[in-house]
């Protein structure tokens, strides 16, 4: 199954538009950003657990990097709230489950290096009421140019990318912009958000590793401010591969 594979090509999700369907698990729905690969794939999605579901034991051949947006994920290793932010490495393995809360994460698979470490953070700041401008760095790969950031503006505030380390790896690598909270006005964004401007409540924005990507687009942060999940410098690397 191949969906939005040219990873140097921009993409645009609006979240309302976004179909879920099934996974093999029943109670758990898939919404899918983008896929190379049919069960085994590398794929961004948005994940939704029904309340006291569960999925089976399974072995992240290539590591998963999940964000919890609602509700509370488990496994045996512990529990995540709203607002966890996760990287299991390679060969990592367990069994989710929620229990009557539900769920909702925001996932990529396959995404990983072996040598790449095991990390938490919490950022439940994150998806409440932003009240400050907040640059939080969740991860800097040692092996290629990826980098997450946790971004936080407050309500009608213009801002750019302005994190030199953060610009340069997305013109090296490409990036990735989910909006976690909020909303905001993109200056320049159209043509990577086919013909839209806005970007709301968990939509999702994938920009090619073009130089002067993120240079070009000027952010202007809605009447409740915005929070963004952003990535960068990791496309290339997987660009025209196999899962």
């Amino acid at each position: 199954m191949l969906i939005r594979p040219e990873y140097s090509l921009p993409a645009f999700q609006r979240f309302a538009d976004l179909e879920f369907v099934p996974s093999p698990m029943p109670g758990v729905h898939r919404g899918m950003l983008d896929r190379v690969g049919n069960e085994v794939a590398r794929v961004t999605t948005l994940v939704r657990y029904d309340p006291n579901r569960s999925f089976s034991q399974h072995t992240h051949t290539k590591g998963e990097e999940f964000l919890v947006l609602e509700g509370t994920f488990n496994d045996k290793h512990a529990t995540y709230p709203t607002g966890t932010y996760i990287r299991n490495p390679v060969g990592s393995e367990h069994a989710p489950f929620v229990k009557e809360d539900g769920c909702l994460i925001y996932v990529k698979l396959r995404w990983m290096d072996p040598s790449e470490p095991f990390v938490r953070a919490d950022v439940a700041h994150f998806v409440e009421a932003v009240t400050e401008t907040v640059v939080q760095t969740l991860y800097v790969s040692k092996v290629c140019e990826e980098r997450v950031y946790a971004i936080s503006v407050p309500a009608a505030q213009r801002f750019v990318a302005s994190d030199e380390e953060m610009v340069k790896s997305a013109e090296i690598g490409g990036a990735e912009l989910f909006v976690v909270c909020g909303e905001a006005l993109v200056v320049g964004g159209d043509k990577f958000m086919d013909g839209e401007r806005v970007l709301k409540k968990w939509d999702w924005l994938r920009l090619p590793f073009n130089p002067d990507t993120l240079r070009q687009l000027e952010f202007q942060s809605g009447d409740e401010g915005v929070s963004l999940f952003v990535k960068v410098g990791h496309l290339k690397r997987y660009d025209n591969t196999e899962p």
